[in-house]
């Protein structure tokens, strides 16, 4: 941390606003605060403190927690701090505003406080309640109000309490300082969380290897040559179980076969009562295709009708011959007609019929061939 500018407006002996920059003093580096006693050099060092933490060391164990810093004739007080933080190769600015008044029954209480960091010449608020900037303040530098007053800002007569801290406090306070805690404490830590966890993976292993009882080589060549001898069975059991699952699969298409021919026999046994009737319908059909030859021979008569009827117009003679003819031919076309119409009625069926039996006859063959694979 690098102080920059001061403000004190009615601390001790500070009754007027007083402002010290230290920007044109820090030019050399080193600078001392000399005065006459009670001048205020500790009222400086004092106001450093109590800007950043809002408190005063030396008032420490006073009945008013800070003592009454507030100068006599006044009843109000202010004090502003800039300091800077370097961040890499950058250096970030920051302002803490601390502002006190003295109540009515003499305490004094703090009615304005507010962190504010610096992007450029604007100032952004981060924190303005007296919580949140005491939090952050330790996170922007580092350090506890404790650390800050035993390593930063010695009060007078105390240095000797420093060298005298204990040495485990004192390495801790210089690893807060310095941000050596990941090599400290956090370190030591951590070494200590792995120790703890290799020391229980050893007494598990321990436990582990207490389970096994006696093991020596002897045991897990012997361990080894049983589990060969169970891996071989397995495999043994393995291909047995394979050639069970392809006779399984086998007896299935046995079986399906079987069903196949029982159904296919149900439905001969149905055709069978129907074989006379298939029979009856070829015959007619034959009848019918008979008749269909006959059918060239009646237009044959229909032109000898036609002859015979200019012959009647000459010749008496032949008139009965004609009229016989004429009877002859109604007869003729009363049959045709007959056997025609009987046809159309009758070839619907014997188609049906024809195809069942053309069924059956597949489903003979099917019978016989699925005997001879039984």
């Amino acid at each position: 941390m690098k102080p920059h500018n001061l403000k004190i407006l009615g601390i001790n002996s500070f009754n007027e606003m007083q402002e010290i920059d230290f920007s044109k003093i820090l030019e050399k580096g080193l600078f001392g605060i000399f005065g006459d006693t009670g001048s205020g050099k500790s009222t400086i060092i004092d106001c450093i403190t109590l800007a950043l933490y809002g408190k005063i060391v030396r008032y420490n164990g006073s009945k008013n927690k800070n003592g009454d810093f507030l100068n006599l004739n006044r009843n109000n007080a202010k004090v502003e701090f800039i300091f800077s933080i370097k961040d890499g190769k950058d250096e970030v600015f920051y302002e803490v505003v601390r502002q006190f008044k003295r109540t009515s029954k003499g305490e004094i209480k703090s009615d304005i406080i507010r962190l504010s960091v610096f992007q450029g010449i604007e100032k952004n608020i981060i924190a303005d309640k007296k919580i949140d900037v005491e939090n952050k303040i330790i996170d922007v530098i580092g350090l506890s109000y404790e650390d800050f007053t035993k390593a930063v800002v010695l009060p007078q007569g105390k240095f000797s309490d420093f060298l005298m801290i204990e040495n485990t406090d004192k390495r801790k306070m210089l690893q807060r300082i310095f941000g050596l805690e990941k090599y400290g404490d956090k370190l030591k830590d951590k070494i200590n969380e792995k120790k703890y966890n290799q020391e229980n993976l050893v007494v598990n292993l321990k436990k582990e290897i207490e389970l096994y009882g006696d093991i020596s080589k002897e045991n897990i060549y012997e361990q080894k040559n049983i589990l060969k001898e169970k891996e071989e069975y397995l495999q043994n059991i393995n291909i047995q179980m394979k050639k069970t699952e392809e006779d399984e699969k086998y007896f299935i298409n046995i079986l399906k076969l079987k069903n196949d021919y029982i159904f296919y026999n149900d439905k001969l046994q149905e055709l069978i009562p129907y074989k006379n009737t298939v029979l009856e319908f070829e015959t007619t059909l034959k009848e019918i295709l008979e008749a269909e030859k006959i059918a060239p021979h009646i237009l044959e008569v229909d032109n000898i009708v036609n002859e015979n009827k200019n012959i009647l117009d000459n010749v008496n003679v032949i008139k009965q011959d004609l009229e016989n003819i004429e009877n002859n031919y109604k007869n003729i076309e009363n049959n045709y007609n007959y056997y025609k119409n009987k046809k159309e009625e009758e070839k619907p069926k014997l188609d049906k019929i024809k195809q069942d039996l053309e069924q059956c006859i597949n489903f003979i063959n099917e019978k016989n061939v699925l005997e001879k694979d039984i």
